[in-house]
């Protein structure tokens, strides 16, 4: 398991780099993409009490100590998916015993919350649904 905690970006951005290039860091470390987490933060960067969102971007990486020697391909990696979001990359590696993280699966549940959204290829969501809603909806008011 692999958590990579994102600083001076917005949450939106850590679930856009785990959609596209968590199959890509996971590569990187051989594990599968399931293995790796990304926190969005709200915690700022700030240097010279001005927010650094764009201009510097920190991570904490926690992995299992195992990886270390995954360190520089990572952080190629990493510098290549984070180009787009910040001028600069800082990461502080945390390396830890593989027996001090733990993933613990409820077997009643799925691993993984979905989103699922489903996509109208043509015409109006609301067509054929309600067609006499808005005529209803003045009389309701009238009452």
């Amino acid at each position: 398991m692999v958590i990579i905690k994102i600083y001076s970006q917005d949450v939106y951005v850590a679930a856009e780099i785990s959609v596209k290039h968590a199959a890509e860091i996971a590569k990187v470390l051989d594990l599968q993409k399931e293995d790796i987490f990304i926190i969005g933060s709200d915690g700022a960067l700030i240097a010279e009490g001005v927010d650094q969102v764009s201009w510097f971007t920190y991570l904490e990486v926690t992995l299992p100590s195992e990886l270390v020697h995954k360190q520089d391909a990572l952080s190629k990696v990493l510098l290549e998916v984070f180009t787009n979001y910040g001028v600069h990359l800082m990461i502080k590696y945390d390396y830890v015993p593989k027996t001090n993280l733990v993933k613990i699966l409820n077997p009643e549940f799925k691993v993984f919350n979905e989103t699922m959204v489903e996509v109208f290829t043509h015409g109006n969501y609301y067509d054929d649904e309600n067609d006499d809603w808005d005529d209803d909806w003045d009389d309701e008011e009238g009452d």
